[in-house]
């Protein structure tokens, strides 16, 4: 049926998560992350997933309470749950320190199991060099 079969053993794969991209309302990112780990998963592949937050979408790690007083809302964190599962699949969340510090965030603030790098965009450079292939979504 297809022309190329594509599999793969081990994947190694960076998500740039600096802005809002949705279908629908589901962000991209999440959707394309949620994909890569149960692909992997189903074919007992060796992965490594990690995403970096920062720019437009670092809110996406808030815990509830700072979610709403940074969106002005009151319905709390709608990504909350599906970032919990990714973490809990062994996916890398990650948030940008230079980000926390413009907005005065500290680790109380993110949602449990968010790592905190130095700078976002450098880490990225990083992965990059340790051949994680990047996806912008």
């Amino acid at each position: 049926m297809f022309d190329i079969n594509v599999t793969l053993e081990k994947s190694y794969t960076v998500f740039d998560m600096d802005r809002l991209s949705f279908d629908a309302d589901l962000p991209l990112g999440i959707k394309y992350m949620r994909f890569l780990a149960k692909h992997n998963k189903d074919l007992q592949g060796s992965s490594d997933i990690v995403a970096i937050f920062h720019g437009d979408a670092c809110h996406m790690v808030l815990t509830d309470d700072t979610y709403n007083a940074y969106r002005k809302i009151s319905y709390g964190n709608p990504y909350k749950t599906m970032l919990q599962e990714l973490i809990a699949e062994g996916v890398g969340i990650e948030i940008c320190g230079v980000t926390m510090r413009n907005h005065s965030w500290t680790k109380e603030h993110l949602i449990a199991g968010v790592k905190i790098n130095s700078n976002g965009l450098l880490r990225l450079i990083q992965l990059g060099h340790k051949g994680y292939v990047l996806i912008r979504p």
